[in-house]
């Protein structure tokens, strides 16, 4: 059987556009590297964990209105991450009253440059004054931070298009982000779409009105494919082309795509509600620093006493190379110096960790997409289709405020399976 679509990636803007064309009548067939559906989205239930972790995609950010459908759709209920927020510098221990300070003045400023420019070259240019100097400290971490990014390519205008919105609720899933994902595995089981596990792609072959997908050990014939594998696994050549899509592939290593490393660790006790460098943190949600792993968070409001840590960007490009058990001692470290205690007593009070080291992972090869200067022209022309055969779609290719997150991914592979199906 030659089926009209195959898809490349089971994450969540493969298995969305699988079921979107298959309610249309098209058929469908998946090929996934993994052993398994997700992705970037991976909830872990393994022990000694007393709860499911996230070691990818964990946050519902803002508005996303096609994420909350389907959580909905899965029976997955939400709570509103709250907490204060802390920053450690020199100045000691600090409360802020939003990620970046002084955001009114930030708004003001924002408005100001005419035309694109880099994040660097913002600061540099409209924030140099004295009384600014908390700002440009805080905005840098939060761009390299959240996005992930580089400040030297991030978009001035995304950047203000995103925090537009920043008083847009955020969430987490009770339960974990994978209820979403079975929700769309049984919709795609109940449609008949074949899912392929294990089968990373080696080669996909374009002709005339037909596409060959080749793994190790099968070939897939199709009309159609859509190839939602990250950015930053299409940018390693881990995918051959033949023939080579050379404008395509252009545009993709113009788009910005940020390392992630991600740190889980549950302790015995949840000991930083006591009372830290004189300050209360009973309250505490997330926690920054100029630490090895400089951004912390905690469960709150619900007490397990789980705290992640979040190297992005420069800060985890700083950790490449390092052995597990070298972060694991960065992790710990920067713990003792944020909460004023030994590394040996946090040790001794650690019941569980994972680190999820995205950068290593070869259907990966980093962690999520951000918005360069300029890079809209790039997503628009990675829409066009390859010899009118293979289309892209991913978080990578949405165009606002979601780039890169579970949204933009959801968004995407259903824009683009339905310019696949009015293509036929």
């Amino acid at each position: 059987m030659t089926p009209d679509i195959i898809i490349i990636g089971a994450g969540a803007s493969g298995l969305l556009a699988a079921v979107e064309a298959a309610k249309t009548g098209k058929s469908v067939a998946i090929i996934e590297a993994r052993d398994r559906c997700g992705g970037r989205i991976h909830t872990m239930r393994k022990a000694p964990f007393s709860m499911p972790v996230e070691t990818g995609a964990e946050f519902v950010h803002g508005n996303a209105e096609l994420t909350k459908l389907l959580l909905k759709k899965a029976g997955a209920t939400t709570v509103e991450t709250a907490g204060t927020l802390w920053m450690l510098d020199e100045d000691g221990l600090r409360e802020q009253d939003d990620f970046v300070t002084d955001y009114r003045a930030l708004s003001k400023k924002l408005k100001e440059p005419e035309q694109d420019i880099p994040v660097k070259q913002f600061i540099q240019q409209y924030l140099q004054e004295d009384s600014y100097e908390s700002l440009r400290k805080t905005l840098a971490n939060y761009v390299e931070g959240y996005y992930a990014a580089d400040t030297g390519l991030a978009s001035t205008f995304a950047l203000r298009e995103e925090l537009s919105g920043s008083g847009d609720s955020q969430l987490r899933i009770t339960g974990g982000y994978q209820q979403l994902i079975r929700s769309l595995e049984q919709d795609a089981k109940q449609h008949s779409v074949p899912v392929f596990l294990s089968q990373p792609v080696q080669e996909i072959r374009c002709s005339d009105g037909a596409v060959d997908i080749i793994t190790a050990g099968e070939t897939f014939h199709g009309k159609r494919a859509i190839v939602t594998i990250p950015a930053g696994t299409l940018r390693s050549g881990a995918v051959r082309f033949d023939p080579f899509p050379r404008q395509h592939m252009d545009a993709l290593h113009q788009l910005g795509f940020g390392p992630v490393i991600k740190v889980l660790l549950e302790f015995t006790s949840a000991f930083w509600r006591t009372e830290t460098r004189g300050k209360d943190l009973s309250d505490a949600g997330f926690i920054f620093s100029q630490q090895a792993i400089p951004t912390w968070w905690t469960q709150h409001p619900d007490s397990t006493p789980l705290l992640t840590g979040w190297a992005a960007g420069p800060n985890a490009q700083r950790l490449d190379g390092y052995s597990e058990a070298q972060l694991l001692d960065d992790a710990v470290g920067s713990l003792a110096v944020i909460f004023n205690r030994s590394s040996k007593d946090l040790r001794n009070l650690l019941r569980a960790f994972h680190i999820a080291r995205w950068p290593d992972h070869p259907y990966t090869c980093g962690g999520y997409s951000y918005e360069v200067v300029g890079g809209r022209k790039h997503q628009e022309f990675l829409e066009t289709p390859f010899m009118n055969v293979l289309y892209f779609a991913g978080e990578h290719l949405y165009k606002g405020r979601h780039i890169g997150t579970v949204e933009g991914a959801l968004a995407s592979g259903r824009e683009t399976v339905h310019r696949v199906i009015a293509s036929f």
